[in-house]
């Protein structure tokens, strides 16, 4: 399963904005964020939320759907990171979970300071680095801590153990591995729809795999099958254009 993060990883990618317009609306927002000038965050996000298609606004609120209140949720940088926010601060949606971009906390120590202090953790490095972030975080956090599956999986390879598949992001210490894969299985039902329609969100959509196969794996190392998530599995590959990888990997679980 590691390799297979590390290759949705490098293959993952969000919509190229074309447009000149939308680069502007990212930087501003990115801005935003790194300065706390909460008008100009809400006034881009606005601006930006329209510019999602259906199928990316699903993908976000996936994401953050069944994360419980207060969670921290750590992303890699700007971009898996916008469209998180963007519901949060336009649509009001899941608004306790805490977004923190490893990717702006290395590249503004205002952002980083902030970050560290609301959550009370140790500000004081030697060094910075997303690791080095995210290590301080784990270690130090009285919240619930969830990893993006966008994050590069080197970032959080020393904790690899920890770290258990729970939907679109990685749980820190779960205590409740399967009946959060069996309670994402069931939420995601509009997926199985919408996936024969995916054009640009094809890259992004490749990380509702690696849940169902891990699900897929402890089924059948508990009841011997389990068909149903196994033609989830081939149905949604086969619209993201990766059916045979995927086969090949489902026969390694089947052995």
């Amino acid at each position: 399963m590691g390799k297979l993060l590390l290759l949705i990883f490098l293959s993952f990618s969000l919509l190229s904005f074309a447009q000149q317009s939308e680069v502007e609306l990212k930087e501003s927002f990115s801005k935003a964020i790194m300065t706390k000038d909460y008008d100009l965050l809400v006034s881009s996000a606005k601006k930006l939320e329209l510019k999602f298609t259906g199928n990316q606004e699903r993908y976000y609120i996936d994401v953050l759907k069944r994360l419980p209140k207060n969670a921290i949720l750590i992303t890699n940088n700007l971009e898996d990171t916008y469209g998180l926010l963007c519901l949060q601060l336009y649509s009001k949606y899941k608004t306790s979970v805490s977004v923190i971009s490893l990717g702006l906390m290395e590249s503004s120590s205002k952002y980083a300071s902030t970050i560290l202090n609301t959550h009370n953790i140790g500000a004081s490095f030697d060094k910075v680095s997303p690791s080095i972030y995210l290590s301080r975080i784990l270690n130090e956090s009285k919240e619930k801590v969830y990893i993006s599956l966008t994050v590069n999986p080197n970032t959080y390879v020393n904790y690899q153990k920890e770290l258990f598949i729970t939907g679109l992001s990685l749980e820190y210490k779960s205590t409740n591995h399967y009946q959060n894969l069996v309670g994402f299985n069931e939420s995601i039902r509009e997926v199985l729809s919408t996936v024969q329609y995916l054009t640009i969100e094809k890259k992004l959509y490749t990380n509702y795999l690696p849940p169902l196969l891990t699900l897929y794996k402890m089924n059948i190392e508990r009841w011997g099958e389990s068909k149903k998530i196994r033609h989830r599995i081939l149905w949604i590959a086969k619209y993201l254009e990766i059916e045979n990888e995927v086969k090949e990997l489902l026969k390694t679980y089947e052995k």
